[in-house]
């Protein structure tokens, strides 16, 4: 999910694909309890530009999600030990 959400803060460099990958993010969120996220990007979905777009299984979904989003904040991120200096601590998906 939270590599979904990388690629969905980037989603100009992918025109074409916009829609599969936002519905993406959104379901993956949602199960990873990331609430915050999928509601930001469910929000972006319904927007009239992307909504037609919408393919019918998720459509149901997505919407109860933006209706009711209940608790909008993400689970943190486990942090690990850094490969290059064992003090230092970071984000398990972070690459910088």
């Amino acid at each position: 999910a939270r590599m979904l959400i990388r690629v969905a803060k980037n989603i100009s460099k992918f025109p074409l694909h916009v829609v599969p990958i936002l519905t993406s993010t959104v379901i993956e969120c949602h199960k990873a309890g990331l609430r915050g996220s999928a509601f930001e990007y469910a929000a972006m979905l319904m927007r009239p530009e992307y909504r037609p777009m919408l393919q019918e299984p998720y459509k149901r979904k997505i919407e109860s999600i933006v209706r009711k989003p209940g608790d909008k904040t993400d689970v943190e991120e486990p942090e690990t030990p850094s490969p290059f200096d064992p003090s230092a601590r970071l984000r398990e998906t972070e690459l910088e």
